[in-house]
């Protein structure tokens, strides 16, 4: 985990979401760039 999702992880849960509803938001972000990867 980099300091970039790190910080986006912990401003979630921060906002008084649920970790299991962060750590799904921060699971998404990164299928969405892994596929963004394999596509380009």
């Amino acid at each position: 985990m980099d300091e970039n999702q790190k910080v986006s992880h912990h401003h979630l849960v921060a906002q008084d979401k649920h970790k299991k509803v962060a750590l799904t938001a921060y699971i998404r972000k990164i299928i969405v760039i892994l596929n963004a990867m394999v596509r380009d």
